[in-house]
């Protein structure tokens, strides 16, 4: 059901912005944002891209099967309010190559983790979105085989900081594989970085205002 409001107006120049970029494809597919218990997503309507919502806690088979799986990960993962899967091209080339990704780039330590894993590709199980909430363990993204990357956060701002991080890092594992060169940041050097990072994160943000996804 297509909605209006101010949260879809805003919902609409996210979309927009991320299919301007190449992030999703030109139907809005792979956005959605939670607000308090109804989830917000994009369809494609003759007049362009509408904003359509569903509750959380609800039984509605007439939602496309990724808003319910978007809908699973978002009431089972505390804090995530935000889910962007990205189709970029680095993304999608790692993806394709269904390894973990190791953080290069210090970026990429602080604001997605200390990897982002590799899945295998939604079968249509329904422990599936368990399976996606366990690879999101102390990070943001996971990579899903041969179809991209899942970015989690809990504001648009903060997951769009992990869409360009993500395909940023992804861009330095395919030069390191083609050309050589680069050094994966290690294990602990990378949680401790990413441990500074949030903790600094969490000081700047004003009382009340969403500290990020809790990942």
């Amino acid at each position: 059901m297509a909605v209006d409001g101010q949260n879809t107006r805003t919902m609409k120049t996210f979309c927009a912005m991320l299919i301007a970029e190449g992030v999703i494809p030109g139907n809005g597919e792979g956005f959605s944002m939670r607000y308090d218990d109804e989830l917000l997503y994009p369809v494609a309507t003759d007049g362009g891209i509408a904003i359509a919502a569903c509750p959380m806690d609800g039984l509605d088979f007439a939602i496309p099967v990724w808003v319910k799986r978007h809908r699973d990960i978002h009431s089972r993962k505390k804090g995530v309010m935000v889910l962007i899967f990205s189709r970029l091209p680095n993304t999608l080339a790692c993806a394709k190559a269904g390894i973990n990704i190791p953080p290069l780039l210090d970026d990429f330590a602080q604001l997605v983790g200390v990897d982002a894993k590799s899945l295998e590709r939604d079968s249509g199980k329904p422990s599936f979105a368990g399976t996606v909430i366990k690879g999101l363990a102390l990070r943001n993204a996971v990579l899903i085989k041969d179809a991209g990357g899942l970015c989690a956060a809990g504001d648009f701002d903060d997951a769009h900081a992990v869409v360009q991080v993500l395909e940023k890092n992804c861009r330095a594992v395919v030069d390191m594989f083609f050309f050589g060169g680069g050094r994966p940041i290690t294990w602990l050097d990378a949680w401790l970085m990413r441990l500074v990072y949030r903790y600094k994160y969490a000081k700047k943000k004003t009382p009340g205002e969403n500290s990020g996804s809790g990942l």
